[in-house]
């Protein structure tokens, strides 16, 4: 196992807990004390970890940052669980799909166990370990984890993404503008969805009436670009003339 993906199991077990003793999380990740130790004083360099006396947890910044993506998943969950349950309808099984790190992708999970070879391929920490709970295949790209969003950016991400390709993309953003353009206060995640749709069949927004007449600072595409945009209410006219 690389450092990256034991780095990743160490991050989906602390969002998961409070603290870990370093004994037990070597244990779980079947290394030895002296592999975890060198592991831990990496991340603990990166300010992602803090070790005191046997014990590790996340950093007061990812603490603040996770805390920040669980408010995030509570906000709108009427309108995002209408959204999610539109969505899966896209989806069949042995479907290969591509999803972002937005907590209305997020909302999708808890739907997906009725299907059956799935394969999800995601940047996003938070999505991978919920799938993994559900038994569902998927992968991470890995990369440096963004700010606020339990998101892989960066070039490590783009060049995984380069390896598949998928049947259907679902990903979201900040804001729908009156023009039609899909807007992010974040522009390397914006530079993983725009990716991901080169390696997509169908790419599916999903946005919530509350990001509608929204501007923010990055593009990320024109509504022409994609194939379907779901949201819980019916879009304005204004919108949906520029849908191909």
């Amino acid at each position: 196992m690389s450092f990256n993906d034991r780095e990743q199991k160490i991050l989906n077990i602390l969002y998961e807990k409070p603290f870990v003793r370093s004994s037990d999380l070597a244990k779980m990740l079947y290394v030895s004390v002296s592999t975890l130790r060198r592991d831990l004083e990496k991340l603990e360099k990166k300010d992602i970890i803090v070790k005191e006396h046997g014990i590790c947890k996340l950093s007061r910044k990812l603490r603040e940052e996770r805390d920040s993506f669980e408010l995030r998943e509570q906000q709108f969950n009427s309108a995002k669980l209408k959204i999610a349950k539109q969505a899966i309808r896209l989806i069949k099984n042995g479907d290969n799909i591509m999803m972002d790190g937005s907590s209305t992708v997020y909302s999708m999970i808890h739907l997906l166990e009725d299907y059956k070879d799935l394969l999800i391929i995601t940047n996003n920490a938070k999505v991978s370990f919920a799938l993994g709970t559900m038994k569902i295949y998927n992968i991470s790209t890995g990369g440096h984890m963004a700010k606020n969003t339990f998101s892989y950016v960066g070039q490590e991400a783009i060049n995984a993404i380069k390896n598949y390709n998928a049947d259907v993309m679902f990903f979201s953003c900040k804001g729908l503008t009156n023009e039609g353009y899909l807007t992010d206060t974040f522009r390397e995640e914006n530079d993983i969805r725009r990716e991901m749709m080169k390696y997509a069949k169908k790419r599916v927004a999903l946005i919530d009436s509350s990001k509608i007449g929204k501007k923010y600072l990055y593009n990320l595409c024109h509504i022409s670009e994609i194939d379907e945009i779901i949201c819980e209410e019916e879009l304005p006219d204004y919108i949906t003339k520029y849908m191909r």
